[in-house]
């Protein structure tokens, strides 16, 4: 996933022409290990549960892929570099404001189903009796801030110009603060 993903325009691991292609193939197969993963287990209920949310988050995926396809017809092109470097004068955020607004609606709503929120991290209470406890708890949390860095940079980059310079502020530093 990360490998298609450009950070800055020199810091790409793999140079592609169809790098969002790439990138989004990876993101939807992440997903489905990352819940198909966390309901190994022997009851079929907890697997039907982790079926359940893959569809629900695949579905909020739907409005994502239209938004992304707004920009590829704007940008012709599915290179991320191309797409970042096509926003040199005016960000993609003023062309498809409505698109930047379903795209981020949809993110948040992903993040909600994801379970990352605040509560979940500040309460004490010990998961005694559950499963998942330990070396794949700890896989499946990095696994999903992994996919929240992911949404946000691509976010950056589809939208808010990526890593263009603002005036005199260097363009890693901008995707940074974004």
């Amino acid at each position: 996933m990360w490998s298609a993903v450009p950070i800055t325009a020199n810091l790409v691991l793999v140079e592609m022409d169809y790098s969002l292609l790439v990138a989004i193939t990876f993101y939807i197969g992440l997903i489905i290990v990352l819940f198909f993963n966390s309901s190994r287990t022997s009851y079929s209920a907890i697997f039907s549960e982790a079926s359940k949310k893959v569809l629900i988050l695949l579905s909020f995926l739907a409005p994502v892929l239209f938004s992304i396809v707004s920009i590829v017809l704007i940008s012709k092109t599915l290179s991320l570099k191309e797409i970042v470097n096509s926003q040199y004068q005016h960000w993609n955020i003023i062309f498809q404001p409505l698109g930047f607004i379903t795209f981020f609606i949809s993110l948040f709503l992903q993040l909600k189903l994801l379970g990352i929120s605040r509560k979940s991290y500040l309460s004490t209470e010990i998961d005694i009796g559950k499963e998942g406890i330990g070396l794949g708890k700890i896989v499946e949390k990095i696994s999903v801030y992994m996919i929240v860095l992911f949404l946000i940079i691509i976010l950056n980059i589809l939208y808010l110009g990526g890593w263009q310079n603002i005036y005199f502020i260097r363009g890693e530093i901008v995707l940074a603060v974004k």
